[in-house]
């Protein structure tokens, strides 16, 4: 994975961090993956459904600072998908 590296994920979508400082992320199998690009309302109606993001790596943690920070990815569009454990699905608009 690297900077401007086109990327579609898949999981769970919740907020992650402390307030006043919460962040959207996504929760999957390859990790953990901040959000950016959409709105903290948007986010919010989406706590805890699984999403399809597609999307570009904004960036990575490459071990060069002492921060220890999530991958990014710059939201270009979000769909809700149908949960492992749910029998309907829905869809969102795109990432505003």
């Amino acid at each position: 994975m690297h900077q401007g590296d086109a990327v579609v994920l898949s999981g769970r979508l919740a907020p992650r961090g402390n307030e006043p400082f919460v962040y959207p992320a996504v929760y999957n199998a390859r990790g953990v993956f901040e959000l950016e690009g959409i709105t903290r309302e948007r986010s919010l109606s989406l706590q805890n459904r699984h999403v399809k993001v597609h999307g570009t790596i904004a960036h990575v943690n490459n071990g060069e600072t002492q921060r220890v920070q999530l991958p990014a990815v710059r939201v270009e569009s979000l769909d809700t998908v149908q949960s492992p454990d749910a029998t309907s699905s829905s869809s969102a608009s795109p990432a505003q």
